[in-house]
């Protein structure tokens, strides 16, 4: 029988036909954001022209989070995968207008969406390596509250994407049983601007459900959050200026997973 690399402990038997689905449930996710905001400021937003360079560094709490992933054995010791994973968590909330009693609250979310396509093959009974792709972007949105609906009730700002970007990454599994049903689990990949790693104890509570506990932590380097330029016609004696926020994130947590097998 199959299991799902990941959100339960992985058995190494990729037979033909056979498909686990995993969920994992994540209560609290701590965010780690680094990065840099840069760009150049021209004529007429000022003069003279001045480039800029900020650092941005940022811990905050993420909300909850379920992770999840498919899996299907294809035969040979082989098998493909899916996995889905979408860390989100507020940035930033406050006030960003008083008068009186009148107020304007504002909130920042920002947000990770990533998908895995991965080929697994097992090594024996213990390991399996994989190789897969990545695609994975950054988002963040801003949220209004208070008392002016003008503003609470009556602006949209839309959310804000980075590029999505696909990451080829290598990674290799390992179970073991250490006690009666129970296994003990870890897993570890790494890519161009990626890596996780991932570990666990799972528990057989019946012929084909495992449950288990698991810790996560993932990081994606250089997510491109916002880029763009303001050109002046020519001739107008005017500058471009541009603009380019890009970051580092880590998100790391503990889960409680369940893995059923078809």
């Amino acid at each position: 029988a199959l299991c799902g690399v990941a959100s339960a402990a992985p058995l190494m038997d990729f037979e033909k036909g056979s498909v686990s689905l995993d969920y994992a449930y994540r209560p609290s996710l701590d965010f780690s954001g680094t990065g840099t905001a840069s760009g150049y400021i021209g004529k007429p937003f000022y003069d003279p022209g001045k480039s800029f360079s900020y650092s941005i560094s940022r811990d905050f709490d993420g909300d909850a989070n379920l992770d999840l992933g498919l899996t299907f054995g294809i035969g040979n010791r082989l098998a493909l995968q899916y996995r889905q994973y979408n860390p989100a968590g507020t940035i930033w909330s406050g006030t960003v207008y008083q008068s009186g009693s009148n107020y304007v609250d504002m909130s920042l979310e920002g947000k990770i969406r990533s998908d895995e396509f991965n080929l697994l093959y097992g090594i024996d009974k213990h390991w399996a390596a994989f190789v897969g792709v990545v695609r994975s972007s950054g988002g963040v949105k801003a949220g209004f509250s208070g008392s002016y609906q003008s503003w609470t009730g009556g602006v949209t700002i839309p959310e804000l994407w980075s590029e999505e970007r696909n990451n080829v990454h290598f990674g290799v599994v390992g179970s073991t049983v250490i006690a009666e049903k129970t296994h003990l689990w870890g897993l570890a990949s790494f890519g161009g601007d990626y890596r996780n790693w991932e570990a666990g104890i799972a528990y057989d509570i019946g012929k084909d459900v495992q449950f288990n506990v698991n810790y996560r932590d993932t990081k994606w380097d250089k997510i491109k959050y916002a880029g763009g330029s303001i050109h002046p016609p020519a001739g107008s004696g005017y500058e471009a200026s541009s603009a380019e926020v890009a970051t580092d994130v880590s998100v790391k947590g503990w889960g409680f997973g369940i893995t059923y097998k078809f």
